[in-house]
């Protein structure tokens, strides 16, 4: 009994990744991380150095294209793009928060192995 108790003590990395609760914030921090590797802009709308949104000629905001952002809704999660007309391009489809934390991570991984 007692190495059974001292097994499960010891949980294994893919079982500690398991029982992480993956929560809007994580995904945020990911995207934020893979924004910054890129050298793409940290936010969606471009700002002032106060932090005020910019507004083009009609009062519309300014759009940063290529800007990484989720899309919570419809009862799952994806990752999209800014495009440079205000619009967005779907890059991950729509998944549950687990699947799309592993495709964020597989991204960032790729990006880290390619410079390496």
């Amino acid at each position: 009994m007692c190495s059974y108790v001292s097994h499960r003590l010891q949980l294994s990395e893919r079982e500690k990744k398991i029982t992480m609760k993956i929560t809007t914030k994580l995904l945020d921090d990911k995207v934020h991380t893979l924004n910054v590797l890129l050298g793409r802009p940290l936010t969606p709308y471009k700002e002032d150095r106060q932090g005020k949104l910019l507004k083009g000629t009609h009062g519309q905001v300014i759009p940063c294209a290529n800007h990484f952002m989720i899309d919570n809704s419809y009862g799952g999660v994806r990752l999209d793009e800014m495009a440079k007309g205000g619009g967005v391009n779907v890059i991950l489809d729509r998944s549950t928060k687990r699947e799309l934390c592993d495709q964020i991570n597989a991204m960032i991984k790729g990006y880290q192995i390619g410079i390496a």
